[in-house]
C-alpha cells in the first residue's frame, strides 16, 4: 500500500510592501521628508510602501490630510535644505588633503574635488527649496501692482462706458 504524502501547510506571507494607507506610515513619510530624505529613499524602506502607492494616495480624495501633511513636510524640507547649505558650507574637514612630494616631505593641497563636490550639494539644495517655496528663497522680487483691497488700478471699461466717456471728452 502506498503511503500518501502529507498536504504542507504553507504559512501566510504577508504579500510584499503595505499598500494600505495608515496614520503612522503617512507620519513616517511626512517627517523623514520635514528632515530632507527623498521620496525615492524613503521607499526603498521594505516597511513602506513604494513611491506610486505614495502618489496614489496623493491623488485620492479620501486621503486629503495627507496631502496635506506632505504638502506641509515639503515646505519643512526647504527649510532643512537651508539648513544644510549653512552646514556644507561651514565643513572644512576635506578641503585640504596631505600628500607627499617627491623629495619625501609631506605638505597640504587643496581638494578641490570635495570642495566642488560640496559646491554642487549646496547648488542643488538652493535650487530645489527654490522650487519648493518660491516665495520664501526664490531670488526674484515678485511686485503686484493692485489697488485698495487687491482690486486693479486700471480697471477695464466695457464699450458702452467707453463710448460715453468718448462723448463727454468729445465736449
Amino acid at each position: 500500500m502506498a503511503v500518501k504524502p502529507k498536504k504542507t501547510v504553507k504559512a501566510k506571507h504577508p504579500g510584499g510592501r503595505p499598500t494600505k494607507y495608515t496614520d503612522k506610515v503617512s507620519k513616517e513619510i511626512c517627517r523623514r521628508i520635514a528632515n530632507g530624505e527623498s521620496l525615492n529613499r524613503i521607499c526603498f524602506s521594505d516597511h513602506l510602501p513604494t513611491k506610486t502607492t505614495v502618489f496614489n494616495w496623493l491623488d485620492d480624495e479620501r486621503y486629503e490630510k495627507f496631502l496635506d501633511k506632505y504638502t506641509h513636510a515639503r515646505v519643512l524640507q526647504s527649510d532643512t535644505f537651508m539648513d544644510q547649505c549653512v552646514d556644507i558650507a561651514d565643513d572644512t574637514a576635506n578641503d585640504t588633503i596631505t600628500s607627499v612630494g617627491k623629495d619625501g616631505e609631506e605638505y597640504e593641497k587643496v581638494n578641490h574635488e570635495h570642495i566642488n563636490r560640496s559646491r554642487l550639494k549646496i547648488d542643488t539644495r538652493i535650487k530645489v527649496a527654490e522650487k519648493m517655496a518660491p516665495r520664501k528663497y526664490s531670488p526674484q522680487q515678485r511686485m503686484e501692482h493692485t489697488g485698495a483691497d487687491g482690486k486693479e488700478l486700471f480697471p477695464q471699461l466695457d464699450p458702452i462706458e467707453l463710448a460715453k466717456l468718448a462723448e463727454i471728452m468729445g465736449k
